[in-house]
């Protein structure tokens, strides 16, 4: 336990980001796809986590894990990019035995947690999510076949892909 800060609430948000860690550089490399965009998130996670330590919050956790999502859609707006399944993908890879067996391990591992995560979706959009990834099947023809519009296609794709995010970073 830290005891060096000076108010019970911010130790508790101390405590809960390093608990927090390693999953915030998962989610925020599978978000982002760079290991260094990612450690300056986790930075802007704790100054703004540490700037709100004399307040009392409820769960510190869950305000954590609500800063890590704004930032990671702030970042995403600034560079301009929307999720890719390559970002998910990557982060999910199966080593082709050139890596380490615990980096095999930990890739089976994020597999398995982004399969249960989709199995977790309403069966639209999970059937979407795999249509537009798996089958790179276009928005127009999924539209058509679910009988909804291609901006809500967009829409169940991405709710989908951060549902998957997210179960990665809670592990």
């Amino acid at each position: 336990m830290v005891n060096n800060t000076r108010n019970p609430e911010e130790r508790a948000f101390l405590e809960t980001f390093l608990s927090e860690l390693p999953g915030l550089r998962r989610y925020f490399i599978a978000r982002n796809g760079c290991s260094t965009t990612a450690e300056d998130l986790v930075q802007d996670v704790w100054i703004r986590l540490s700037r709100k330590a004399d307040r009392r919050v409820r769960s510190p956790r869950a305000y954590l894990w609500q800063i890590a999502a704004n930032l990671a859609t702030d970042r995403r707006r600034v560079d301009g990019r929307k999720p890719a399944f390559a970002e998910l993908s990557s982060a999910t890879e199966v080593s082709d035995g050139t890596g380490t067996p615990e980096q095999t391990v930990l890739a089976r591992e994020a597999l398995q947690l982004v399969g249960a995560a989709l199995q977790e979706l309403p069966s639209r959009r999970r059937e979407i999510f795999i249509a537009v990834n798996l089958h790179g099947e276009n928005s127009s023809c999924l539209a058509e076949r679910f009988g909804i519009s291609r901006r809500m296609v967009q829409i169940e794709t991405r709710l989908a892909f951060e549902h998957c995010l997210e179960a990665l970073a809670r592990q």
